[in-house]
């Protein structure tokens, strides 16, 4: 029986542009795009998402890594441009989850993305927990961070789904025996609960 339905947070609930943020930093420092591409699969990203590094001394490894100056106020507006809004659809999918099941995030993410997340979208206070990478000090594909977390609401694998838009992720879920749903928009993952027999309906422009 399913108790806990898990969503990533970007590309599933909410829409990213790293190429905004890449592009918005490469003008700032006066570099090419193609100078800062890897900036998302760096190192240094990683260690700040699994809360190795501060945002401060994220900011003084970028400029290190990259050779440029920047404030930290004029970093921290462009760093926050990759988030988006919310995916269509996505707020009243989980409002009609929220009474019947426990909600949770568990994201690869960092504590500046979390906090714009937070402040702009008031339906995640219907969700009941948050799994963060920068808190639990791993990231996904990591089989500990769903151990962790599974750990942490007291449940099996088999009570649970999980929403990513990333198929490495899924695969490490499913090892639990969590049941993954691959998708990166509303109507995807409203078929993907409905095939795990899940009743959820999605309205207006959202089903694509």
């Amino acid at each position: 029986m399913i108790k806990h339905i898990i969503f990533d947070l970007g590309n599933v609930l909410v829409q990213i542009h790293p190429e905004r943020t890449i592009a918005a930093l490469a003008g700032e420092c006066g570099k090419p795009f193609s100078a800062l591409q890897s900036l998302f699969l760096s190192r240094i990203h990683d260690d700040l998402m699994e809360g190795k590094l501060t945002p401060q001394q994220f900011h003084e490894r970028f400029m290190a890594k990259y050779g440029c100056r920047i404030s930290y106020p004029r970093f921290l507006a462009h760093w926050e441009s990759l988030i988006g809004d919310f995916k269509p659809g996505i707020a009243e999918v989980v409002s009609q989850l929220a009474s019947r099941f426990t909600l949770s995030v568990c994201s690869n993410t960092d504590p500046l993305h979390w906090q714009l997340v937070c402040r702009n979208g008031t339906f995640l206070r219907q969700f009941h927990h948050y799994f963060l990478s920068y808190e639990l000090k791993c990231l996904k594909p990591n089989s500990l961070l769903f151990t962790r977390m599974l750990k942490n609401l007291g449940t099996k694998g088999r009570e649970c789904i999980f929403i990513d838009d990333t198929a490495d992720n899924i695969r490490a879920a499913e090892t639990l025996g969590i049941q993954g749903i691959h998708a990166s928009d509303t109507p995807a993952i409203v078929q993907g609960l409905q095939r795990l027999g899940v009743e959820v309906e999605i309205s207006g422009p959202a089903r694509g």
